[in-house]
């Protein structure tokens, strides 16, 4: 029986799973990198820790009949023309842009990072050769090919998939690498890789690919996703990629587990867990709203200007309140993303499949069906990148990844939504509180 290597690299960590063709999960291993901020506004990760990461991971699982990868969106390293990375890299939490840049541009998008470092950076941009999102790198070091996916850079092509961005000039798309199809493959010592997808459309993959179902993947930031036949674009949600032959709208979200993080440290003992146990314990009857926008945000807002902050405080508010505030501003943000992501699909969805990050713990996932009126299946085994990498290399191609997807799904966990007009009222409130921050920040 075959075995197949799935490959996350995350914002946090380089996560690899070893499946059979069933989907059965035989091994798995996780590499922590960290982020470093030198600077208020700054994010960066050291190329080489995720190809170290991957190469330790890959040496230890041993020979694989086929790899694929899942990887880091909106995070891109100057690598020059010897394939050596000239400098960090910089991601996409990273909130510096480029002068003069249309505020209609994302910060994190590959013309905004090309601009940058073209304007603060101009020796290490002249002597770059590329600029590589994360598995673009690893690949080009594990096989001495520059080669990404055409979903990972949809960003910089036409949606039709004809050409580049005309908003590109001749220097950014010089430094963009050969793209492919995800099932395109090189070789390696350590099996043939297949360059896959980026990290969230492989998540959804690993739950388990259906129609009329919202996909919440969570991590260190939020992803909602829904598959439709719809291929044009919405102003919110701006990802839309092809994928099993329909289309993928894919909305990504700056708040998540970065800011449930945040909040342990400052609230708890320090982890999310103990965020949760200290929410469950909030007994007031009209806790504070929070708004988790802590480094701006993405869809629907686009807008990295936007600063958090708790509403409606009260001096008998307690620290129990606050936790609880924390995670429910979080819930209140993804249904926002819900109902961009679903008028970008013109879909109406009934439930959601959940993955990941704080949707491991029973009391979060229960408060996202609550906060956004859907039933939720989690999925008992988190790890859906790595999985949905997995399932593309024991597909082989993409004509028979929805197959594949299906029998790699992990079972799943379900929390049925407890109606409530208390929580509507406090949506209400919450949204209009944003809207006036939003307004502070234009």
């Amino acid at each position: 029986m075959g075995r197949y290597g799935g490959v996350d690299i995350g914002t946090s960590s380089v996560k690899v799973g070893v499946y059979d063709e069933s989907g059965r999960r035989l091994g798995f291993e996780r590499r922590p990198h960290p982020t470093i901020r030198p600077l208020p506004g700054h994010a960066e990760q050291d190329p080489n820790a995720w190809l170290h990461a991957v190469r330790g991971c890959l040496t230890e699982a041993g020979p694989l009949d086929g790899i694929s990868f899942g990887g880091l969106m909106s995070t891109f390293v100057p690598v020059g023309g010897d394939g050596v990375s000239l400098g960090m890299a910089v991601t996409w939490e990273d909130q510096r842009r480029p002068a003069d840049l249309p505020d209609t541009v994302p910060t994190s998008s590959y013309r905004s990072r090309s601009d940058w470092f073209r304007q603060t950076n101009p020796d290490v941009w002249s002597q770059s050769r590329w600029l590589l999102l994360p598995k673009d790198y690893v690949i080009l070091g594990l096989a001495g090919g520059t080669i990404g996916d055409v979903l990972s850079w949809n960003g910089v092509l036409k949606l039709d998939g004809s050409g580049l961005d005309p908003d590109l000039d001749e220097e950014a798309r010089s430094r963009i690498p050969t793209l492919g199809p995800p099932d395109a493959t090189v070789a390696s010592r350590f099996g043939p890789l297949r360059i896959g997808l980026p990290d969230a459309v492989a998540a959804v993959v690993g739950c388990g690919l259906d129609t009329n179902t919202a996909y919440s993947i969570s991590g260190t930031s939020e992803v909602i996703a829904i598959l439709s036949d719809v291929a044009e674009s919405s102003r919110d949600i701006r990802s839309v990629v092809p994928l099993c032959g329909r289309w993928l709208h894919a909305g990504p979200s700056s708040s998540g587990g970065m800011v449930l993080e945040w909040a342990a440290k400052i609230l708890t003992s320090g982890d999310v867990a103990g965020l949760s146990h200290r929410a469950q314990q909030s007994a007031h009857r009209n806790p504070p709203l929070f708004v988790p926008y802590l480094s701006g945000e993405r869809a629907p807002m686009w807008n990295s200007r936007l600063k958090g902050a708790f509403l409606d405080l009260e001096a008998d508010h307690t620290t129990d309140d606050l936790c609880f505030a924390v995670l429910e501003g979080v819930q209140f943000a993804v249904r926002r993303l819900l109902a961009a992501v679903e008028g970008s699909t013109r879909v109406s969805t009934q439930r959601m499949r959940g993955a990941g990050g704080s949707l491991s713990d029973p009391f979060i996932a229960q408060l996202r069906a609550d906060r956004c009126n859907r039933m939720l299946e989690v999925a008992a085994d988190p790890e859906t990148a790595s999985r949905g990498a997995a399932c593309l290399a024991a597909a082989g191609v993409i004509e028979k990844l929805e197959e594949t997807a299906s029998r790699f799904s992990a079972s799943r966990l379900v929390y049925e939504p407890r109606a409530s007009h208390f929580a509507d009222e406090r949506f209400q409130r919450w949204f209009r509180g944003t809207e006036h921050l939003t307004a502070s920040a234009t």
